[in-house]
Order: C-alpha cells, then structure tokens, then sequence
C-alpha cells in the first residue's frame, strides 16, 4: 500500500496543485504538534515551503521551535511561522495557538497534524 501511494506524495507533485497566495492572510493555516523536531519538523517546513501555508508549531523544546524560525527567517519566511512552546494536553497550549492563529492571520484554522507523543 505504501508504494501506491509514494507517487502522490512527493513534494513537486504537491507543488502542482497548491496555488500561490499574495498575501499571507489568504493562506491555509495549520497547527503542527511536536512540530520541532523529526517528522513535525518536516511537517511544518514542507507546510510552509510547498504547501503556501501558514504554521503554528506547538512543542515542548522552545529551543526546536525556535531553530525553526531561524530557519525559515534565512529564507525570509519567518512571517508564516508562529510557536507555543509548551505541552498539548493541557488547554492553555491549545488556546495560546488559536489565539496566534486569530492575532496574525484570518483566525481559521484549517488543519491539525498531531504529532505530539
């Protein structure tokens, strides 16, 4: 089944399908838990640079999230990333993102990967 599905899953293929937005507010913004290392990581840069997506990392390791930033800042696209360091079971991680997701873009959410262990 994995091998069906490696060709709809490669990043130019994406890129195929995925319009380019002007203007950061028109963009789809998602929430990526355990978003600042391994496969959250991928997540969100491939998010941000293949998808035109606006993300809100949410982790435990400031220090990944912050990286991250980095990261995407060299690239000049540290505006679509936003973080909130701190642990997804407890409510007030959650309401700090959707607060980020109301005071820096449209204030929809349109996904969440949760990655978080």
């Amino acid at each position: 089944m994995a091998q069906s599905l490696a060709p709809h899953l490669s990043s130019t293929s994406l890129l195929a399908h995925t319009p380019i937005r002007k203007h950061t507010m028109d963009k789809p913004t998602l929430i990526v838990t355990g978003g600042s290392r391994g496969i959250g990581k991928s997540i969100v840069l491939l998010a941000i640079k293949s998808l035109d997506a606006n993300v809100i990392g949410i982790a435990r390791s400031k220090e990944g999230l912050e990286q991250i930033s980095q990261e995407l800042a060299t690239l000049q696209l540290a505006d679509r990333f936003k973080f909130v360091d701190g642990d997804i079971a407890e409510k007030t991680t959650a309401d700090r993102a959707v607060k980020i997701a109301e005071e820096s873009w449209s204030g929809q959410i349109h996904g969440l990967v949760h990655n978080a262990a």
